[in-house]
């Protein structure tokens, strides 16, 4: 038994002593923080950077987008630019047995053609060198014409009764669009006639 006492007063007496061990330790922590200060800098330093990329990374981003904006930007064709690709040709004027008379209703006609597929509701309008003649309709439209393919169209004109025979009358058909005309660049065509 007093061996055992002897054994275990020893073994407390080599053991370090744990208040020291704890300053100790306190100490190198203290240290390890303190050296860590400029690295500590350093690092922090490279995370500013990193998120100077980022944000870099962010605007190109931005500006792509911008870009492919423009992109999308650029118009379509209007019914009037395809309309004004319609060749008109074949007019011809349609009425009874002894001509187009005085009071009496005659169909003009015409074909329009179109190099493209247009689908815009194209059409023509006729206008009589005289306001005695009365187109009904006075404009005609579609709802398309394929490529390539002659499309016939008419519209009806009633010569009023006052007129002369022999008069004679320069009707002038032009293309336009649903809404209304195509300015001056759309195609036109004229046809004389000449009242029975």
């Amino acid at each position: 038994m007093k061996q055992l006492i002897g054994f275990l007063l020893f073994a407390f007496a080599c053991e370090p002593n744990v208040s020291e061990r704890g300053d100790a330790g306190g100490d190198a922590v203290g240290g390890e923080s303190a050296g860590g200060e400029t690295p500590g800098g350093s690092s922090g330093d490279g995370g500013a950077n990193q998120g100077g990329f980022a944000g870099g990374a962010g605007a190109t981003n931005v500006g792509g987008g911008g870009a492919g904006g423009e992109g999308g930007a650029t118009p379509e064709p209007t019914a009037c630019l395809l309309h004004e690709q319609i060749a008109l040709s074949q007019p011809a004027l349609a009425a009874g047995a002894d001509g187009w008379q005085p009071g009496e209703t005659a169909t003009f006609s015409l074909v329009m053609t179109s190099p493209v597929d247009n689908f815009e509701y194209p059409g023509f309008r006729v206008e009589a060198s005289t306001s005695l003649v009365t187109p009904n309709p006075a404009t005609n439209t579609l709802f398309g014409i394929s490529a390539n393919l002659p499309t016939p169209l008419e519209v009806q004109l009633l010569a009023d009764a006052s007129l002369e025979p022999g008069t004679e009358i320069t009707l002038t058909a032009t293309v336009v669009a649903l809404d209304g005309s195509c300015g001056a660049n759309a195609p036109t065509i004229s046809f004389e006639a000449v009242l029975q």
